[in-house]
């Protein structure tokens, strides 16, 4: 079947939860060469990863409300972050891999300096669960999408709501492109939205 996000609920959603061992593969050869385990790392379902930039590490959130960051060399926590009420459902780093940012079920992003592993913002505004967050390619703006269907835009260096658009159902992932001139996002329809132009005047195709 299609792959669902999880329904924005304080018990437990029905989907697959990664939990038990992490490994790590390399090309070409089709088994493990390295792996850890996991259940020490998040207690409960683990929802998003993500790399950073350099390659050499990359965080995960999960059920258990906590972000962390891992070394891909010995697959060993560097760091762990808590800040949220509920279950983080998304994570999204910067370009330049200094900003990370998480989306929970508690309906706030947070926005971290990865350096200093404190907040930067607190974004609100949304009224259910926030399921996705991607940053725009210069770091600057933030794009949000949530289980109250809708997509909102926060400027990074007042964390201010800068535009939305509300579908009138879920909105469960985004991206920019690269050049940060186009945002799709997609909702629980099958439905996926393209809007282009400049960030403060971006149209819907």
């Amino acid at each position: 079947g299609t792959a669902q996000r999880p329904k924005t609920t304080s018990t437990s959603p029905s989907r697959c939860r990664m939990r038990g061992r992490m490994e790590t593969v390399s090309r070409g050869a089709g088994r493990p060469v390295r792996s850890a385990s996991c259940t020490a790392a998040h207690h409960r379902a683990l929802w998003a990863i993500a790399f950073f930039p350099d390659g050499q590490r990359f965080v995960t959130c999960g059920e258990d409300r906590a972000v962390r960051i891992w070394s891909l060399s010995n697959l060993e926590m560097e760091v762990e972050l808590w800040g949220h009420k509920d279950q983080v459902f998304g994570v999204g780093l910067s370009a330049d891999g200094s900003l990370l940012a998480t989306a929970s079920i508690d309906g706030t992003a947070k926005v971290w300096r990865v350096a200093e592993r404190e907040v930067v913002w607190t974004l609100r505004g949304h009224k259910r669960g926030v399921l996705d967050v991607v940053f725009n390619a210069d770091g600057k703006t933030l794009a949000t999408c949530s289980d109250d269907g809708s997509v909102r835009l926060w400027n990074l260096a007042t964390g201010r709501e800068v535009g939305s658009w509300h579908f009138g159902r879920q909105t469960c992932w985004a991206v920019f492109s690269p050049d940060g001139g186009c945002l799709v996002v997609v909702d629980n329809s099958g439905t996926a939205t393209i809007f282009d132009g400049p960030l403060s005047t971006l149209r819907a195709r």
